[in-house]
């Protein structure tokens, strides 16, 4: 195995060997869960090769449950402040920018605004800030509040239903196939653990949640994070329109959209039913699959913050710039920043501006002694392209360069070509380098600077 294209290979021929699309805990089917995690392990395997990391319980103490007491509390007051929303917006502070002196939700505030929406209410997942958020009045922010729930129902013995037929088979050919760590805490008993004590918590908790807020509708971005897909279905039982709204890139080796091979009649109970999609690129992937199950469908859309911040007509004091889009873990800073991309950007007649992805601002100290070890850090500008909107960004840029980024597709909107620095970029953007809007670059090729510049000049002519 080494691409994500074998990754995408290898997890259907499990579709296809096993009875994956059976696969239930309490009646909630479980495939789309373990099918993530085997995803993203395997990528982190053949790029990162990860350690083992069995579960840990924390020890309670007395200070612990008084924390527990208190969240218990905050549920009981979250409980009570929901109130009635046909339509509900699911996000985190991951998906808000700092715009005009608010914590602006870039896709979801644009489309509240643009449809004059009145009945509505936001539910916040995750770590998130408090302060300076619009449309305050309407968000409910729920970390505190199902922390509360899970401890409540800690108290509560349940004899789980468990449908998992050739399981063990399954963990056998794991085994067979070298992949035996993914077992350390996906195996039938520590799965089994995991699904009753967290996931089933959330989904009741989620449950109760939507019983007071009555959505009709229930508009969700990253729909495949854990703790979301369980509200994902508690609302598909409910018989609430779930509607997942584009993030990034939606591609065939992103097995959360692509690839799809083995699904129910009625549908997995975890995936929403609609997606809302930026292009028709990306519609093609899911149609792949959607196209054979009547339970799933598809629109496209646009990408609501990009045509908003069109609309605008704002003036960016910097022009001609080579916008660099880097990505996170699993990327060192050797394989962002290569000799040949170093030594491209030192002798550049542009100025560099490297935009850091968010999970990256803790390390924005490391990656500016970096560049200043190796002295290009007077030839980049980090600041502007990591603070200032990535639409201006685009709309001023003279090319666009990242690895395998979805910010690809948003230099497309913009009419800025795209340059991959990495393989999975060019397996992921395959149409796109079809119509000429991306194009394969190899950082590590001793010819990486004189291609870069060649294209460059392409561009402009």
């Amino acid at each position: 195995m080494q691409t994500r294209v074998d990754i995408k290979d290898f997890v259907n021929k499990i579709e296809q060997s096993f009875p994956t699309h059976e696969w239930k805990i309490n009646n909630i089917h479980v495939w789309p869960i373990l099918r993530l995690r085997l995803h993203f392990y395997l990528i982190n395997f053949l790029e990162n090769k990860p350690q083992k990391n069995a579960p840990q319980k924390k020890k309670k103490t007395v200070k612990s449950f008084l924390k527990e007491i208190y969240f218990v509390v905050h549920y009981i007051s979250f409980l009570v402040s929901l109130k009635v929303a046909k339509k509900l917006f699911v996000g985190s502070d991951e998906h808000r920018i700092d715009y005009k002196k608010t914590r602006f939700n870039r896709f979801f505030d644009v489309f509240i605004e643009k449809k004059k929406l009145t009945s509505y209410a936001y539910l916040e997942y995750g770590f998130t800030t408090y302060k300076n958020q619009k449309n305050k009045q309407n968000i409910f922010f729920t970390r505190k509040a199902l922390k509360g729930f899970n401890f409540l129902y800690s108290f509560k013995k349940q004899k789980s239903k468990i449908e998992l037929d050739k399981f063990e088979v399954f963990e056998e050919f794991l085994k067979t196939n070298g992949f035996s760590s993914f077992l350390d805490i996906n195996n039938k008993h520590h799965f089994e653990s995991w699904f009753n004590d967290s996931f089933y918590v959330n989904y009741l908790f989620y449950k109760k949640v939507l019983f007071k807020i009555k959505p009709s509708e229930i508009y969700i971005l990253c729909y495949y994070g854990e703790e979301i897909m369980a509200l994902t279905a508690a609302a598909n039982r409910l018989n609430i329109k779930t509607i997942e709204y584009q993030h990034g890139p939606q591609v065939d080796v992103h097995l959360a959209y692509g690839s799809w091979t083995n699904l129910p009649i009625k549908g997995f109970d975890v995936l929403p039913r609609i997606f809302w999609v930026w292009d028709s690129f990306s519609e093609n992937v899911l149609q792949k699959w959607i196209r054979d199950n009547k339970n799933y469908s598809t629109r496209v859309v646009g990408n609501f913050w990009v045509n908003y911040f069109k609309e605008q007509h704002t003036v960016y004091p910097f022009k001609d710039f080579i916008l660099y889009c880097v990505q996170p873990h699993p990327f060192t800073l050797e394989q962002l920043f290569t000799h040949n991309l170093l030594s491209c950007i030192k002798s550049s007649q542009f100025k560099w501006f490297i935009r850091l992805h968010p999970r990256q601002l803790n390390d924005k100290d490391l990656i500016v002694n970096f560049l200043k070890q190796h002295n290009v850090l007077e030839k980049v500008n980090i600041e502007n392209a990591t603070n200032d909107f990535l639409p201006e960004l685009m709309a001023n840029a003279k090319i666009h360069l990242t690895h395998y980024s979805g910010t690809t597709l948003e230099a497309r909107d913009f009419g800025k070509k795209t340059v991959l620095l990495n393989k999975i970029g060019e397996n992921c953007f395959a149409d796109l380098i079809k119509e000429q809007s991306a194009f394969f670059i190899d950082p590590n090729n001793s010819e990486f600077c004189y291609s870069l510049n060649k294209f460059i000049q392409d561009v402009d002519k």
